[in-house]
Formats: structure tokens, C-alpha cells, sequence
């Protein structure tokens, strides 16, 4: 009888258990995956800054991107006809201007410092500006400076971009851009607002 009355008794403990169990409510996160470095949260993924969607798979459009710093690798050393960029035949005095849209004019967003006769590379510039037109396409521009006004400066070359690409699927804090039939390569260090 005494052993009936513990089986009884761990039957019962057994059962009290068991159901406490079964009635627990299911896991809301059970089998969502959040990418990115996104978490889940009450069944929803709560996506890092940059990212959004039901699995944080989606990047987000910054509302601006600074353009922190331009180095310029390689820019053609001579005119097409082989001559000197500078009108004395020495090295050229270049500086750098950026293009864009700006409260829908489109206008010059930055003109750099000019790097007296150049004869190396790279060269750099640190511009801080914020591209707030971050889809659509801005210049950038290597003159040299011959002269002080701005219809005796000669274009070396220009390369366009686009500061945010939503077709890559990866935040890039650099950006480079090479164009070798213009001979110019150029890199962008870049921060995202959002």
C-alpha cells in the first residue's frame, strides 16, 4: 500500500510537471532567422541601422553620406598630345571639385586645396561634406590650376559615381573608383547617416 501511494504521488508530481511544461507558450522566435546582425524579439526581427525588412536582408537608404576623405592614385601625367599639364612645362598644381545635386540645383558641392607642382601620387583631400543626393550621380574633377582665373585651368579628367550603390548588398566605408581609358583611379572614405 505504502508503495502504491508514492507511485501515486510521483505520478502525480510526474504530471504536474509534464503540464506545466506543455502549457508554456510556444517561443515566438522559433525559426526566424535574422540576418545582418539583426536580432528577434517578440517573433520580429530587430534589424541594426542600416538594415531593415521582416529579416534585415534589405538596406536601408541613408539620408545623407558624408565624404570624409578623396585620395587620388592616378590621373594622366600629360595632355593627349603628350605635353605638360602646366603652362610653364612643369609639374601640375592640382586640386579636385565634386558635383551633385543640392537642394535639387545642381551645383559644384566642394572645390579642394590645390597640391602645388605635382609630381607624385597619391594625392589627398578631406573634404567633410555631406552628399545628400546619395542615389543620384555626382563628378569628380582633377584640374590643374594654371593661372588665377578659371577659364585658364585645364580639366585632366573627370570620373562620375554614384555615393550609394543599392544594388550591393554590403556597406562599404570605401569606395573606389577606376576608369582606365581616362587613366584615373580614385577612393572615396565615406560615413552613412541615417
Amino acid at each position: 500500500m505504502r508503495n502504491a501511494y508514492l507511485m501515486l504521488l510521483l505520478s502525480a508530481l510526474l504530471f504536474a510537471t509534464c503540464s506545466k511544461e506543455d502549457d508554456s507558450p510556444p517561443d515566438p522566435c522559433e525559426g526566424i532567422v535574422c540576418e545582418n546582425g539583426g536580432s528577434c524579439v517578440n517573433g520580429v526581427c530587430d534589424c541594426p541601422e542600416g538594415w531593415e525588412g521582416a529579416d534585415c536582408t534589405t538596406k536601408s537608404t541613408p539620408s545623407s553620406i558624408t565624404l570624409e576623405w578623396i585620395e587620388v592614385i592616378e590621373y594622366p601625367t600629360t595632355k593627349d598630345n603628350g605635353e605638360s599639364w602646366d603652362i610653364d612645362g612643369g609639374a601640375p598644381d592640382i586640386y579636385v571639385t565634386i558635383t551633385g545635386k543640392a537642394d535639387n540645383i545642381f551645383d559644384f558641392l566642394y572645390t579642394s586645396e590645390t597640391h602645388d607642382n605635382v609630381s607624385t601620387t597619391p594625392l589627398y583631400y578631406y573634404p567633410q561634406i555631406d552628399l545628400v543626393d546619395v542615389e543620384h550621380l555626382h563628378s569628380l574633377y582633377i584640374w590643374d590650376e594654371d593661372g588665377s582665373s578659371f577659364e585658364e585651368h585645364d580639366l585632366i579628367g573627370f570620373i562620375n559615381f554614384k555615393p550609394h550603390e543599392s544594388m550591393s548588398n554590403v556597406w562599404l566605408d570605401e569606395l573606389e573608383i577606376v576608369s582606365p581609358s581616362k587613366g584615373i583611379r580614385i577612393r572615396f572614405g565615406m560615413k552613412y547617416v541615417f
